[in-house]
């Protein structure tokens, strides 16, 4: 297990190599509360004078998990107000789209979540939105498509980089996001759906 100063070391490799953020930009960071949102947060937030960006976060409430997603939207609220940055949220109904479209309840999830956020983004002039997919998911993204029959292109999962979208946590692991809130005493509001294996 990397200590949190290599987890650091990891994500600002990241961003450089990718040529993630420009000084000047304003960044939209998705927050949902749980350990990899919170950890890019603090990262951006402690980089912020560095890189020369400015910060922004979207949070969703999916209209799913009753009181949960309540609390996260508290969370965040919280969260934000602590760290001064700008919050623009709002309440989505997934089940409703899930239904209208015939997704699984994810996949709705994940629409509602990014129609939002790339709005938001265009609304108050955000030229990137950083999103805190970890190494974790995008092996787990590479299995689920083994397991549905994915071509080659499958086999890469998703992009560092697929703009205006960054994933400064690419390289990694979900285990090293929560080590690094411990360590740090990161407050985070976990999500139960995770441990769910319907999902």
């Amino acid at each position: 297990m990397r200590t949190a100063e290599d987890i650091e070391q990891q994500a600002l490799e990241t961003l450089s190599k990718h040529k993630m953020t420009a000084p000047g930009q304003k960044i939209l960071v998705g927050v949902s509360g749980g350990a990899d949102s919170v950890v890019l947060l603090h990262l951006l937030h402690k980089w912020q004078e560095a890189l020369g960006i400015q910060l922004a976060v979207g949070h969703v409430h999916h209209g799913i998990r009753g009181q949960e997603a309540d609390d996260e939207a508290e969370f965040v609220h919280q969260l934000c107000q602590n760290l001064g940055i700008p919050l623009f949220s709002s309440r989505e109904n997934a089940p409703a789209e899930k239904k209208r479209l015939h997704l699984s309840t994810q996949e709705a999830a994940r629409l509602v979540r990014h129609r939002f956020l790339r709005s938001t983004a265009a609304q108050i002039g955000a030229e990137r939105i950083a999103l805190a997919h970890t190494e974790t998911d995008r092996i787990e993204t590479i299995l689920l498509r083994i397991l549905r029959g994915t071509g080659t292109t499958g086999l890469e999962g998703f992009p560092a980089v697929d703009l205006p979208i960054i994933r400064p946590l690419y390289q990694i692991r979900r285990e090293e996001t929560h080590a690094y809130c411990r360590q740090y005493n990161l407050p985070i509001c976990p999500d139960s759906s995770n441990q769910s294996f319907a999902y």
